[in-house]
Protein backbone atom coordinates (compact mmCIF):
# COMPACT_ATOMS: atom_id res chain seq x y z
CA UNK A 1 0.00 0.00 0.00
CA UNK A 2 1.21 3.21 -0.73
CA UNK A 3 0.74 6.83 0.03
CA UNK A 4 2.02 10.34 0.17
CA UNK A 5 4.26 11.85 3.09
CA UNK A 6 4.46 15.49 4.20
CA UNK A 7 2.66 18.68 2.73
CA UNK A 8 2.82 20.58 -0.85
CA UNK A 9 2.87 24.09 -0.86
CA UNK A 10 3.81 26.62 -4.42
CA UNK A 11 6.99 28.48 -4.36
CA UNK A 12 7.21 31.65 -6.33
CA UNK A 13 9.99 32.53 -8.45
CA UNK A 14 11.18 34.82 -11.05
CA UNK A 15 10.59 32.10 -13.56
CA UNK A 16 6.84 31.24 -12.07
CA UNK A 17 5.45 28.92 -9.62
CA UNK A 18 6.78 25.73 -8.71
CA UNK A 19 5.75 22.27 -6.58
CA UNK A 20 7.54 22.28 -3.23
CA UNK A 21 6.55 18.95 -0.78
CA UNK A 22 7.97 19.36 2.61
CA UNK A 23 8.81 16.28 4.54
CA UNK A 24 10.16 16.66 8.49
CA UNK A 25 10.28 20.58 7.56
CA UNK A 26 12.80 20.45 4.77
CA UNK A 27 11.69 21.15 1.23
CA UNK A 28 11.67 18.75 -2.25
CA UNK A 29 11.50 20.05 -5.04
CA UNK A 30 9.35 17.95 -7.75
CA UNK A 31 8.76 17.37 -11.34
CA UNK A 32 5.45 17.50 -13.16
CA UNK A 33 5.12 13.81 -13.06
CA UNK A 34 6.33 13.64 -9.80
CA UNK A 35 4.30 15.78 -8.82
CA UNK A 36 1.11 14.15 -10.71
CA UNK A 37 1.37 11.05 -8.63
CA UNK A 38 1.98 12.86 -5.18
CA UNK A 39 -0.98 14.69 -5.65
CA UNK A 40 -2.35 10.92 -6.94
CA UNK A 41 -1.61 9.72 -3.23
CA UNK A 42 -2.25 12.81 -1.25
CA UNK A 43 -5.31 11.28 1.32
CA UNK A 44 -5.55 8.47 -0.39
CA UNK A 45 -3.88 4.92 0.42
CA UNK A 46 -3.61 2.90 -3.08
CA UNK A 47 -2.53 -0.32 -4.16
CA UNK A 48 0.54 -0.11 -7.09
CA UNK A 49 -2.30 -1.30 -9.97
CA UNK A 50 -4.77 1.60 -8.57
CA UNK A 51 -1.95 3.84 -9.26
CA UNK A 52 -1.00 3.17 -12.62
CA UNK A 53 -5.34 3.24 -12.95
CA UNK A 54 -5.49 7.00 -11.44
CA UNK A 55 -2.08 8.29 -13.49
CA UNK A 56 -2.67 7.47 -16.64
CA UNK A 57 -6.29 8.83 -16.07
CA UNK A 58 -4.47 12.58 -15.00
CA UNK A 59 -1.97 12.37 -17.91
CA UNK A 60 -4.39 11.14 -20.59
CA UNK A 61 -6.14 14.54 -19.37
CA UNK A 62 -3.02 16.76 -19.49
CA UNK A 63 -0.99 18.16 -21.59
CA UNK A 64 2.06 17.07 -19.30
CA UNK A 65 5.15 15.48 -21.73
CA UNK A 66 5.56 12.04 -20.64
CA UNK A 67 9.34 11.03 -20.56
CA UNK A 68 9.95 8.19 -18.20
CA UNK A 69 7.64 5.55 -16.69
CA UNK A 70 5.19 6.33 -13.41
CA UNK A 71 7.30 3.46 -11.95
CA UNK A 72 10.57 5.25 -12.04
CA UNK A 73 9.06 8.41 -10.92
CA UNK A 74 7.94 6.46 -8.01
CA UNK A 75 11.12 4.90 -6.79
CA UNK A 76 12.60 8.32 -6.91
CA UNK A 77 10.00 9.82 -4.95
CA UNK A 78 9.87 6.46 -2.29
CA UNK A 79 13.81 7.13 -2.31
CA UNK A 80 13.30 10.70 -1.06
CA UNK A 81 10.83 9.68 1.60
CA UNK A 82 7.51 11.72 -0.06
CA UNK A 83 6.02 8.74 -0.60
CA UNK A 84 5.73 5.94 1.54
CA UNK A 85 4.82 2.07 1.19
CA UNK A 86 3.71 -0.23 3.24
CA UNK A 87 4.05 -4.30 3.07
CA UNK A 88 2.73 -7.55 4.91
CA UNK A 89 0.96 -10.78 4.33
CA UNK A 90 -2.76 -9.27 4.84
CA UNK A 91 -3.95 -5.65 3.91
CA UNK A 92 -3.90 -5.16 7.44
CA UNK A 93 -0.69 -5.78 7.78
CA UNK A 94 0.46 -3.75 5.13
CA UNK A 95 -1.41 -0.69 6.20
CA UNK A 96 -0.11 -0.89 9.70
CA UNK A 97 3.67 -1.27 8.43
CA UNK A 98 2.18 1.75 6.44
CA UNK A 99 0.98 4.34 9.42
CA UNK A 100 2.51 2.84 12.49
CA UNK A 101 5.79 4.90 11.97
CA UNK A 102 4.22 8.45 10.23
CA UNK A 103 3.71 11.15 12.67
CA UNK A 104 0.55 12.46 12.92
CA UNK A 105 -0.37 16.29 11.80
CA UNK A 106 -4.10 17.47 12.70
CA UNK A 107 -5.53 20.06 9.91
CA UNK A 108 -8.11 22.47 10.16
CA UNK A 109 -8.59 26.35 9.89
CA UNK A 110 -9.52 28.24 13.46
CA UNK A 111 -13.06 29.91 14.25
CA UNK A 112 -12.35 33.45 13.35
CA UNK A 113 -10.29 32.06 9.84
CA UNK A 114 -13.26 30.08 8.45
CA UNK A 115 -15.29 33.19 9.41
CA UNK A 116 -13.12 35.74 7.42
CA UNK A 117 -12.82 33.17 4.68
CA UNK A 118 -16.91 32.54 4.43
CA UNK A 119 -17.01 36.90 4.14
CA UNK A 120 -14.35 36.77 1.65
CA UNK A 121 -15.69 33.84 -0.69
CA UNK A 122 -19.50 35.10 -0.78
CA UNK A 123 -19.32 38.49 -0.92
CA UNK A 124 -16.06 39.55 -2.35
CA UNK A 125 -15.80 36.60 -5.14
CA UNK A 126 -19.61 36.49 -5.49
CA UNK A 127 -19.49 32.39 -4.65
CA UNK A 128 -22.40 30.88 -3.65
CA UNK A 129 -23.81 30.70 0.09
CA UNK A 130 -24.83 26.88 -0.56
CA UNK A 131 -21.51 26.26 -1.36
CA UNK A 132 -19.10 28.33 1.35
CA UNK A 133 -21.30 27.31 3.71
CA UNK A 134 -19.31 23.80 3.68
CA UNK A 135 -16.12 25.95 5.31
CA UNK A 136 -18.34 25.49 9.17
CA UNK A 137 -19.20 21.81 8.45
CA UNK A 138 -17.94 20.00 11.65
CA UNK A 139 -16.69 16.43 10.91
CA UNK A 140 -18.06 13.96 12.83
CA UNK A 141 -15.67 11.66 14.56
CA UNK A 142 -15.60 8.64 16.37
CA UNK A 143 -14.33 8.28 20.11
CA UNK A 144 -11.28 7.08 19.24
CA UNK A 145 -10.46 9.47 16.13
CA UNK A 146 -11.65 12.37 18.83
CA UNK A 147 -8.34 11.26 21.20
CA UNK A 148 -6.36 10.79 18.35
CA UNK A 149 -6.60 14.17 16.95
CA UNK A 150 -6.84 15.76 21.09
CA UNK A 151 -3.23 13.59 21.55
CA UNK A 152 -1.83 14.53 18.14
CA UNK A 153 -2.21 18.30 19.05
CA UNK A 154 -0.21 18.47 21.82
CA UNK A 155 2.99 17.40 20.89
CA UNK A 156 4.67 15.94 17.12
CA UNK A 157 3.58 11.58 17.70
CA UNK A 158 3.84 9.26 15.77
CA UNK A 159 0.48 6.99 15.23
CA UNK A 160 2.10 3.78 17.17
CA UNK A 161 3.10 6.33 19.81
CA UNK A 162 -0.69 7.56 19.81
CA UNK A 163 -1.99 3.97 20.01
CA UNK A 164 0.41 3.30 23.27
CA UNK A 165 -1.36 6.27 24.86
CA UNK A 166 -4.86 5.66 24.36
CA UNK A 167 -3.71 2.34 25.57
CA UNK A 168 -2.04 3.36 28.85
CA UNK A 169 -5.07 6.08 28.86
CA UNK A 170 -1.84 8.75 28.60
CA UNK A 171 -4.04 11.98 27.91
CA UNK A 172 -1.56 14.85 28.23
CA UNK A 173 1.97 14.86 26.90
CA UNK A 174 3.69 18.64 27.49
CA UNK A 175 6.97 18.20 24.56
CA UNK A 176 8.95 15.55 23.95
CA UNK A 177 11.32 14.98 26.75
CA UNK A 178 7.58 14.06 28.26
CA UNK A 179 7.06 11.78 25.15
CA UNK A 180 10.35 9.95 25.98
CA UNK A 181 10.06 9.82 30.06
CA UNK A 182 5.95 7.98 29.75
CA UNK A 183 6.39 6.41 26.47
CA UNK A 184 9.45 5.35 26.15
CA UNK A 185 9.58 3.77 30.15
CA UNK A 186 11.54 0.30 28.74
CA UNK A 187 15.21 0.91 28.11
CA UNK A 188 14.83 -1.83 25.25
CA UNK A 189 12.39 0.63 23.55
CA UNK A 190 13.65 3.12 20.60
CA UNK A 191 12.29 4.15 17.63
CA UNK A 192 13.19 1.34 15.41
CA UNK A 193 11.25 -1.30 17.34
CA UNK A 194 8.15 1.04 18.84
CA UNK A 195 5.57 0.62 16.54
CA UNK A 196 6.42 -3.68 16.42
CA UNK A 197 6.26 -3.29 20.50
CA UNK A 198 3.17 -1.92 20.42
CA UNK A 199 1.58 -4.06 17.43
CA UNK A 200 -0.21 -6.34 19.65
CA UNK A 201 -1.61 -3.66 22.19
CA UNK A 202 -5.88 -4.32 22.64
CA UNK A 203 -6.82 -0.72 20.75
CA UNK A 204 -3.79 -1.27 17.61
CA UNK A 205 -6.49 -1.84 15.53
CA UNK A 206 -9.20 0.49 16.33
CA UNK A 207 -6.52 3.13 16.22
CA UNK A 208 -5.38 2.34 12.85
CA UNK A 209 -8.55 2.22 11.45
CA UNK A 210 -9.03 5.56 13.07
CA UNK A 211 -6.10 7.00 11.43
CA UNK A 212 -7.01 5.83 8.13
CA UNK A 213 -10.59 7.31 8.11
CA UNK A 214 -8.99 10.46 9.10
CA UNK A 215 -6.98 10.90 6.60
CA UNK A 216 -8.67 9.49 4.12
CA UNK A 217 -11.32 12.44 5.20
CA UNK A 218 -8.58 14.84 4.99
CA UNK A 219 -8.32 15.63 8.88
CA UNK A 220 -4.65 14.94 8.90
CA UNK A 221 -1.51 14.55 7.51
CA UNK A 222 1.39 12.45 7.64
CA UNK A 223 5.39 13.48 7.87
CA UNK A 224 8.10 12.37 9.19
CA UNK A 225 10.87 13.35 11.91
Amino acid sequence: LYTANGRYIRCCTEEGTRPVIIVCEKEYEVDVQEFMLWSILNWRILREEEISSFYEKMASSSNVTIHRSWQDCVQRLLVRGLIVVGTGDTEYDALYDLLSCRFIIPIGAAWPLRVLSFLKLTFLEGISWKITRRLFHVDARSACEKKVIRLARQTPLSCAEIIKCIEMDIRRLKDGYDVLDKLYDDNDLNCDNFAHAVREYRCSREVITAVSNLYLRQQIMLDTY
